[in-house]
């Protein structure tokens, strides 16, 4: 029980606090300067307006069961909200970290196959889009070596069908990785830059997938 009356206690002072922070922009919108916003379970455990404001006075011990329950869910649901913006706040640093800006390595020609998918890093991604700030996977790859002067066709299984397959062995910087469904630029190091999806845009990532390499242009 003493830790119930703490738990009320501590729930109605946070409450009480928090409704004289509210006093002075309830007063403007009403117009009347004596109404006081009094919490729910504060009016249903017959605190007035005036003892609202003094919730060191209020006696823990005057609180139901049932009221007890209510302040319980109400907290909890305050807390959950808390916890809930808090996460979405750290999501949103995250992400803002994740697609940050990514270096292209110094070794790189910026007008190479690599070099023009570094560029497009953070681009969105928008199913059928061919650029140049919008992609889907095949896409991307399209777009990419569109620049070079080399004419793919889009969508994956056709750029599939119209590829050199290279081995693992042979493949190099700037071929194209696919697997059903999706292609993306092969960067080394078992790494590429590919358009993933809505929530990803064009990203450098690791390879997932056994992929098929590639080559286009030779």
């Amino acid at each position: 029980m003493a830790i119930q009356r703490w738990r009320v206690a501590v729930a109605l002072g946070a409450a009480f606090s928090t409704a004289l922070l509210l006093l002075p922009a309830i007063s403007m919108q009403t117009n009347v300067s004596d109404e006081v916003y009094v919490p729910s379970y504060a009016a249903n455990t017959e605190v007035s307006a005036a003892d609202a404001k003094r919730p060191a006075a209020f006696d823990p011990e005057s609180v139901s069961p049932s009221t007890l329950a209510s302040i319980d869910a109400e907290v909890a649901d305050h807390v959950l909200a808390d916890l809930q913006a808090q996460e979405a706040a750290a999501l949103k640093s995250n992400a803002a970290l994740l697609t940050g800006p990514v270096v292209m390595p110094a070794d790189v020609d910026p007008k190479s196959v690599v070099g023009l998918a570094y560029s497009k890093i953070g681009s969105a991604y928008v199913f059928g889009a061919t650029g140049a700030s919008t992609f889907d996977c095949s896409g991307l790859t399209q777009w990419v070596y569109g620049q070079t002067g080399v004419s793919i066709p889009h969508y994956t299984e056709a750029q599939y069908a119209s590829g050199r397959v290279v081995s693992a062995a042979d493949a190099r910087p700037g071929d194209v990785v696919y697997k059903p469904g999706h292609v993306g630029i092969y960067i080394g190091g078992n790494e590429m830059i590919h358009a993933g999806n809505e929530a990803t845009g064009v990203e450098k990532s690791s390879i997932w997938f056994t992929p098929t390499f590639l080559r286009f242009g030779e």
